[in-house]
């Protein structure tokens, strides 16, 4: 299923923990992508002999809270693989809300949160953490595409480069922030240069 190569690994990891993003008041120079900072909680699936498990980014397992999106993660029809993304509640407008998001985990009727996925650091027993931020993520948007569930989302890198100007619309688009990548980065797991977020200024 892999269109790109990364170095072939005996099984995954058990647990992997996420590249976390440094807070800056001023975006950098150079060339990054940028996404929107969902107001939600960082989540890692893992799949394994067509088990599904989820992890917050603490490493604790939410599998029991989020079953239908583990179900969901299940219809990529994925093996020894590990996805990353953000689980996220949707308000009447469609916009991510975290108060929201955490009612609903408060009293468990988790059934329509969705999961954003954004990067894919091992696919079919091969660790892609070294290759290019672009091609993990072009592989990743494929196997999205191909479940169309309701529940799994791909997060898309706004088109613009500028995040000047993403930020100067966050009132029209319902974001609060920007999380930038730094174009060709690897998946670090740590305190991440590569990986930032911009908070757009309070009105």
């Amino acid at each position: 299923m892999s269109d790109i190569e990364g170095k072939t690994v005996p099984a995954v990891p058990d647990q992997l923990t996420p590249p976390l993003a440094t807070p800056r008041d001023n975006a950098p120079s150079g060339d990054w992508v940028y996404e929107i900072k969902y107001q939600g909680h960082r989540l890692l699936a893992r799949i394994v002999g067509g088990e599904v498990r989820l992890f917050h980014r603490s490493g604790e397992d939410w599998t029991a809270q989020l079953p239908h999106q583990a179900t969901a993660v299940g219809t990529l029809g994925l093996n020894d693989t590990w996805l990353d993304g953000e689980i996220v509640a949707l308000d009447e407008d469609g916009a991510p809300n975290l108060k929201v998001l955490q009612e609903t985990l408060r009293t468990g009727q988790t059934e329509g949160l969705v999961y954003y996925l954004f990067d894919l650091p091992f696919l079919s027993c091969q660790d892609l953490r070294d290759q290019p931020l672009e091609e993990r993520r072009i592989q990743l948007k494929r196997i999205v595409s191909r479940s169309n569930h309701r529940l799994l989302r791909f997060s898309d890198a706004f088109a613009s480069r500028e995040p000047q100007v993403i930020l100067e619309c966050a009132g029209l688009l319902h974001i609060d922030g920007l999380i930038g990548k730094r174009s060709g980065s690897p998946y670090q797991s740590e305190l991440s240069p590569d990986w930032i977020k911009l908070d757009c200024a309070p009105e």
